[in-house]
C-alpha cells in the first residue's frame, strides 16, 4: 500500500486515468482505495511498455505498422533482448531527450511496484525513505531476513503466497 501512496503522489497519473478509465475520473480524484491505485499502476505501466514498443517497432522497420506484424517476424528472445537493451543503455547525445528520459523513470518506478507485486521488495525501502513511508522502511529488511533464514520453509511458502491479501478489503 505504501508503494501504490508513494507512485500515486509522486507521479501525476490523470493523464492516463483520462484514457484508461475516463468513466471513473472523479473516483480517481477524489480518495481512489488501494485496489483503484493498484490496478491503475498496473495497467499504466503495462500499456507504458507497449507504447515503447510500438515506438521502437516503428523505428526499427517501417513496413512494421502494428506490434502484431512484429510478433509475426517471431524475434527470437536475445533479439528481443539485445534490441531493448540498446535502446536503454544508448550514449546521449549534445541534447538530451527529456521525454524520453522521463518516460525511462516512470517506466522503471511502475517495473519496480510491478516486481514489490511479486516479492521483489528490495529496491523498494529507498524509495519508502524518500516518501517518508520510514516505518516501512525500517521494518523491510527485518522482514526479509525473518522470511528468508528464520521461517520453516511451509511457513515461508504460506507468507509469500498471501504476504499481498488484504481480507479487511482496506
Amino acid at each position: 500500500m505504501a508503494a501504490a501512496d508513494a507512485l500515486w503522489y509522486d507521479m501525476s497519473l490523470m493523464h492516463d486515468i483520462g484514457i484508461l478509465r475516463p468513466k471513473e475520473a472523479g473516483i480517481y480524484q477524489s480518495k481512489p482505495g488501494f485496489r483503484c491505485k493498484h490496478q491503475l499502476i498496473t495497467y499504466s505501466g503495462i500499456c507504458r511498455r507497449l507504447d515503447c514498443w510500438q515506438s521502437e517497432v516503428a523505428n526499427l522497420d517501417l513496413r512494421l505498422t502494428s506490434l502484431e506484424a512484429f510478433a509475426d517476424t517471431k524475434p527470437m528472445f536475445t533479439q528481443l533482448k539485445m534490441f531493448a537493451l540498446g535502446r536503454v543503455h544508448q550514449k546521449p547525445g549534445l541534447q538530451h531527450d527529456m521525454q524520453f528520459e522521463n518516460a525511462l523513470i516512470i517506466n522503471k518506478y511502475m517495473l519496480l511496484y510491478e516486481e514489490l507485486t511479486h516479492l521483489c521488495i528490495v529496491a523498494w525501502i529507498l524509495v519508502f525513505k524518500a516518501t517518508g513511508k520510514h516505518k516501512y522502511a525500517a521494518y523491510m529488511p527485518e522482514f526479509l531476513l525473518n522470511i528468508h533464514f528464520m521461517y520453516p520453509a511451509g511457513l515461508w511458502h504460506a507468507v509469500c503466497y498471501s504476504m499481498l491479501v488484504n481480507l479487511s478489503g482496506q
